[in-house]
């Protein structure tokens, strides 16, 4: 608003014409393009339509059912708990779509359960914070950001989570292969038998909670809209609700869904409203294709310099902000920049959506961090460097959006597993990389050529891929490095 104020006296490239009072509050109220745009029309719809159903969801059951289910999958895995936290806090994320949210839910269990099993208080916070946080990046749902990004560049909302798929997989398998990593170090085995759900019994009790994701899935597929498709997937949820007596939801229960839905949107829309008027302001001040001119002019126009200075500013807005709020911002400021150099639309917009989210994460003020660190009693810094180095993976991925499509589900199948392979193992080599062993500890020269293999993944270069996936190959067996098996123990840590 200050910048619409006074920016008229400003010189040179950021100055504008005056505005008055008049036209700042017609363009800010009376249009569609400032508090009442897009960003919180989504948040008014979209979201709050899928945010009702993720708690209907919960409510009917299926809360209990996911967590015994990654209980039974990853539980005797070496550091198991930690494994559990991973995949619990991926899936709760995914519904409710806010990285905070998540780490209070899911990490009030999670965080106490890893330090008494012997993770550091601050490990702990850091495994539930960058978990929790790539819950925005994870299909189906990814919080509301994937509505707000097809509403602000045309494409489907089907086709977004299709392209997000592959990248939020190695996200997660990244956060996997490093905690794989600390607790083969540490000595920490799985949790014993008799704490761990039998998978069959998990699966034979609760395998109808599938069919409501199914059915959204289905109807998104289908080309329903959104609304429709979280519509039929909140009637199928509370219709499989009374498949058991015990998780039916009455009249009483949908009260308490509907407060907790009033409870989560009322932040989410009041942050939009507010990215609104900042995207009314970049309208009329015309301050969007002068911060293209910038980012130009501090990069000489090369991509991989600029896709390094859009993924600076999504973390500097997104400093405690919620991540479809810094979407919004930055899908106004850089994204045309992107465009401007060549890079296709949906590679530019999933680069700002994954940088966004891991701006929760991110020291000095990744929020999530904060709210993690709160619950282990850990210091927020640290937890917030911990989570950062467990989310690695995550600051490469969106470049290797823009550098290999097939990673979007683009291009043949041939190439599409070609890419896919070779980056499972750029993954796996960052993870061993940052955590500094695999079998046994790693000296600094490994450490540094499994980060350069990991980086040359990124170059969209089909034999240089393959050579160096070959080299990595190689190395691992001449050293009897085996890619991890993930080994069953029964007794506790």
């Amino acid at each position: 608003m200050l910048y619409a104020y006074v920016g008229h006296y400003l010189p040179g490239t950021f100055g504008h014409r005056e505005l008055s009072n008049q036209r700042i509050l017609e363009e800010l109220i009376f249009t569609t393009n400032g508090v009442f745009g897009a960003p919180v029309q989504v948040a008014a719809t979209y979201a709050f339509l899928f945010v009702t159903f993720g708690y209907f969801f919960k409510k009917s059951g299926a809360g209990q059912f996911i967590i015994d289910l990654c209980a039974a999958l990853v539980g005797r895995r070496t550091g198991g708990l930690a494994k559990v936290a991973v995949t619990t806090s991926a899936v709760f994320g995914s519904i409710s779509g806010s990285p905070t949210s998540d780490v209070a839910t899911t990490g009030s269990i999670n965080i106490p359960n890893m330090k008494e099993k012997g993770y550091d208080p601050v490990y702990a916070a850091a495994v539930e914070t960058s978990a929790s946080s790539g819950g925005t990046i994870l299909p189906p749902i990814m919080g509301s950001v994937a509505f707000l990004m097809a509403e602000f560049t045309g494409i489907s909302y089907f086709d977004i989570v299709v392209a997000s798929v592959l990248g939020a997989l190695l996200y997660y398998l990244g956060v996997y292969f490093q905690v794989h990593f600390r607790s083969v170090k540490l000595g920490l085995v799985g949790l014993p038998k008799n704490e761990i759900p039998r998978l069959t019994k998990t699966m034979k009790t609760g395998f109808f909670y599938v069919f409501p994701v199914v059915i959204l899935v289905w109807a998104m597929e289908k080309g329903f809209t959104p609304s429709l498709a979280a519509t039929y997937g909140i009637i199928a949820t509370f219709l499989i609700s009374y498949v058991k007596r015990s998780t039916r939801i009455n009249i009483r229960q949908i009260k308490e869904i509907f407060t907790d839905v009033v409870y989560h949107i009322i932040p989410l829309t009041v942050a939009t409203a507010a990215a609104g008027i900042i995207i009314g302001i970049i309208n009329l001040t015309g301050l969007a294709g002068k911060f293209t001119s910038l980012i130009f002019a501090l990069t000489g126009e090369a991509i991989f310099f600029s896709l390094i200075v859009g993924a600076f500013i999504c973390i500097l807005l997104g400093m405690g902000m919620p991540t479809p709020s810094a979407y919004v911002l930055v899908a106004a400021l850089v994204a045309p920049a992107f465009i401007q150099l060549g890079i296709d639309l949906l590679p530019a917009h999933l680069f700002l959506v994954f940088f966004c989210a891991l701006s929760a994460i991110t020291p000095p003020v990744g929020v999530a961090s904060y709210t993690a660190a709160g619950i282990a009693n850990a210091n927020p810094l640290k937890v917030g460097i911990q989570a950062t180095k467990l989310a690695s993976v995550g600051f490469i991925i969106p470049f290797m959006f823009v550098y290999h499509p097939t990673l979007l589900m683009q291009g043949s199948v041939i190439s599409i597993i070609l890419t896919v392979v070779t980056a499972i193992l750029g993954v796996y080599a960052l993870a061993a990389s940052m955590e500094g062993y695999m079998k046994d500890k790693l000296t600094r020269p490994v450490r540094i050529f499994l980060f350069l293999v990991a980086l040359s993944m990124i170059y969209p270069n089909v034999l240089l891929n393959i050579v160096t996936a070959t080299i990595f190959i190689i190395y691992m067996f001449k050293n009897n490095r085996k890619l991890p098996t993930f080994n069953k123990h029964k007794v506790g840590a």
